[in-house]
């Protein structure tokens, strides 16, 4: 199991759980990290055919980063 940590600011962090409403896909820790499941977020992104994380953070195809990407 592989984890890629990425830092945002607590304004991106807001965004990004505004622009995900699927539970299944991440959690927040009690630190208010949120953790990503990138295999589910994977299968997400071909049923809405959009990547809306990469799109939020500009940032390349999340679940080659990963098994599990950690938003600090």
């Amino acid at each position: 199991m592989s984890i890629k940590d990425i830092p945002l600011s607590n304004n991106q962090k807001k965004r990004l759980l505004a622009c995900v409403k699927d539970q299944s896909i991440f959690f927040q820790d009690e630190n208010g990290d949120i953790v990503v499941d990138t295999q589910a977020y994977k299968a997400l992104k071909e049923s809405l055919q959009q990547a809306p994380i990469e799109e939020l953070l500009k940032l390349d195809d999340l679940e080659t980063l990963a098994d599990y990407v950690v938003f600090q």
